[in-house]
């Protein structure tokens, strides 16, 4: 599920025929993939420091919605590698918005962090009794690493797979996801994941 990004690749800003096959095949097929390095740990680091200062400053909110620098890299909003898969998966005309910090820092509100199982995305047709192409593509970059300890986002596999019918099941889903086995992100990785 995870594809290392290589020295050659970074030059080159684009992923290797072999890795992009892969890539779109694990999107398909499991409902995610990693790609590990794909936004330079320097970019990282400082999009991380600003989120803890603005944190500190007690401006949670307004950092959430990340419409300043240096959330707005364009190794974020536009990673080359995250596109090459999403235009291999969906076309080239596609989308984008939605730029936001998907974090929540360990006891960032003094409370337990949410681990129901739940879809950041829903079907696109949930009337529906099957599963259609990929509608929407999540790419998330995490500022710290994803642990269990901190609230991790976690991949169920498959899980894009499962039909909400009647819609309103959808309620249901922490409760048939707990059946999924569930996959750690890690660290340091670049995760895109099929909202369909």
């Amino acid at each position: 599920m995870r594809i290392q990004i290589t020295d050659a690749e970074q030059a080159n800003g684009r992923m290797s025929e072999a890795n992009l096959d892969l890539a779109v095949r694990l999107l398909r097929e499991i409902g995610a993939v990693i790609l590990e390095n794909a936004v330079p740990l320097d970019i990282v680091k400082e999009a991380q420091t600003a989120y803890f200062d603005a944190l500190q400053r007690g401006r949670r909110r307004k950092v959430r919605h990340a419409n300043e620098m240096p959330y707005l890299h364009h190794q974020f909003i536009a990673n080359p590698f995250a596109l090459q898969v999403i235009e291999a998966a969906m076309g080239k005309k596609v989308a984008l918005f939605l730029s936001w910090i998907h974090d929540s820092p360990p006891n960032a509100d003094e409370n337990e962090v949410d681990s129901i199982p739940h879809r950041d995305g829903n079907h696109l047709f949930p009337e529906l009794p099957c599963v259609l192409p990929v509608s929407g593509i999540y790419v998330d970059i995490p500022l710290v690493d994803f642990l269990e300890e901190n609230g991790a986002t976690k991949i169920w596999p498959n899980s894009h797979l499962i039909m909400d019918c009647p819609p309103s099941d959808v309620q249901n889903l922490g409760e048939r996801g707990k059946h999924l086995p569930a996959l750690p992100t890690g660290d340091n990785a670049h995760g895109l994941s099929d909202s369909s």
